[in-house]
């Protein structure tokens, strides 16, 4: 989740459709969801909890599990992190130095709570994978800001992209 790594708080994507799009401003229909930005892993569970449910208006909320328990705070007992195997890749050349210190000392703490840390490699295909995504992104975007600009009050002046 970009603005949290970027700001050095904790952030959570959910799968789209646990979180209601309403009132978002649409950039891809498969792609967009809403998430909690908080201080701790802890708050973002509380959080995701507390906004998760469904919305009329936003039809993908209603394909999430009925029985989907949204206690995901209950889910985090300290030991949680004793003996996983978490996979860490050094960060892109574009990330800011100065989240570096961040990251080493997320690190430090994912260890110190247990969690074993492999390095891995970038993937050699990485370069590849954002062209196709970023045209995926400019079509559905074109069509979501679209039908959101229509969805706007009768008098407000824009319509479209056009």
């Amino acid at each position: 989740m970009a603005p949290a790594s970027a700001n050095g708080i904790v952030g959570v994507k959910p799968t789209v459709g646990l979180l209601s799009r309403s009132g978002i401003f649409p950039i891809s229909s498969t792609q967009d969801t809403a998430g909690p930005m908080a201080r701790s892993v802890r708050d973002a569970a509380i959080l995701l909890g507390v906004l998760a449910g469904d919305d009329p208006a936003d039809p993908v909320t209603q394909t999430r599990p009925a029985d989907l328990s949204l206690g995901f705070a209950a889910a985090l007992p300290a030991e949680a992190l004793r003996g996983a195997r978490i996979s860490v890749m050094h960060p892109r050349k574009w990330v800011h130095p100065r989240l570096e210190v961040l990251r080493a000392s997320a690190l430090a703490a994912l260890r110190a709570a247990g969690a074993e840390l492999v390095e891995i490699p970038e993937p050699p295909n990485y370069d590849r994978i954002w062209p196709p995504e970023e045209l995926v992104l400019s079509y559905e975007f074109k069509d979501g800001i679209n039908a959101w600009f229509a969805s706007l009050q009768a008098d407000f002046p824009i319509k479209s992209l056009a």
